[in-house]
């Protein structure tokens, strides 16, 4: 059976939340308005809550209840809770699962098993390299969408201790058990020009990948102004020769080109789903609808995540 897949469940998720912020909260000029103020990066957006999901990869791990149960106490905070593994048997039962627990502190999913911590995982576990620095593992845009330059003390301040255990884990766990382990985190922190949070996938030698809203910088369908667009960009990461994190590929090609092929990825630059009119009514596949301007607006199938 088909391992679940976790980060393009999360994107999924994701959508949703968008959705449900857009009916919630007025969109101007791109930008997401809280208390008719713009979301702005680095900050709260309120506009959805954070995730946090710990997987573990190794299959002979996953296979075992027992050892998930003591694996996951070790990395829980003192005092807190473990609930019971539970099955989930694809993609859709998964999401079902964070729906259901939404708000509750953290999850370790294995395989097709998945439990819930509470109320977080630690952020001091062993293994933590005596030399670790946050920025070695993170790139130049973690904190913000179209930083070039590397993140410093003040933006690691604004990281926040989820983001942090998300970033560490990978890490402790490879070196003190021997585990892999990768992390997807999901930030209530504004990031980009529409305020929503993004979500990065981790492993031990860092950032995996990105996937984040923004606003179409250059208009490229042609949408009026008043209408900008809204695409989601996925982001790939490698670590180079020289240990330095790079941005590989971006759907974004405004602020990235490709530089190494990527493998069996459909990557996506679509606009939102009932978000953006077209200006003759008409979108590529003739599906259409209306979003209470009075004109009609493509809405396009959700990226297909591999």
């Amino acid at each position: 059976m088909e391992r679940v897949r976790a980060f393009d469940s999360v994107v999924q998720l994701h959508y949703e939340n968008l959705e449900a912020a857009r009916r919630k909260h007025p969109v101007k000029n791109g930008r997401f308005m809280v208390d008719s103020r713009p979301v702005r990066e680095g900050k709260e957006n309120h506009l959805h809550e954070g995730l946090l999901i710990a997987e573990i990869v190794n299959k002979e791990v996953a296979g075992d209840i027992s050892r998930l149960q003591d694996l996951s106490k070790k990395l829980t905070v003192e005092g807190g809770t473990v609930s019971e593994f539970v099955y989930v048997g694809d993609g859709k039962e998964f999401s079902a699962y964070l729906r259901e627990h939404k708000g509750d502190g953290a999850h370790i999913l294995a395989g097709h098993y998945i439990a819930t911590v509470h109320p977080a995982f630690v952020n001091n576990p062993p293994g933590i390299p005596s030399n670790f620095q946050i920025s070695d593992y993170v790139p130049k845009d973690f904190v913000r969408y179209g930083n070039a330059e590397p993140i410093n003390a003040s933006d690691i301040k604004i990281i926040g201790a989820r983001a942090y255990e998300g970033i560490i884990l990978p890490v402790a766990v490879h070196n003190s058990m021997g585990i892999e382990m990768t992390t997807i985190l999901l930030r209530a922190t504004g990031y980009g020009d529409t305020g929503m949070g993004p979500i990065w996938e981790q492993t031990y030698r860092g950032t995996k990948r990105n996937f984040s809203f923004n606003t179409n910088p250059d208009n490229r369908a042609g949408y009026p102004a008043e209408y900008p667009e809204i695409v989601g960009v996925h982001r790939s990461y490698k670590r180079m020769p020289n240990e330095e994190l790079r941005c590989v590929f971006s759907t974004d090609g405004n602020h990235y080109r490709p530089q190494v092929p990527l493998d069996n990825y459909e990557s996506c630059l679509v606009p939102v789903p009932g978000l953006v009119p077209t200006l003759n009514g008409h979108g590529p596949n003739g599906r259409n609808g209306h979003n209470g301007t009075g004109k009609k607006h493509y809405v396009p199938e959700l990226p297909i995540l591999a």
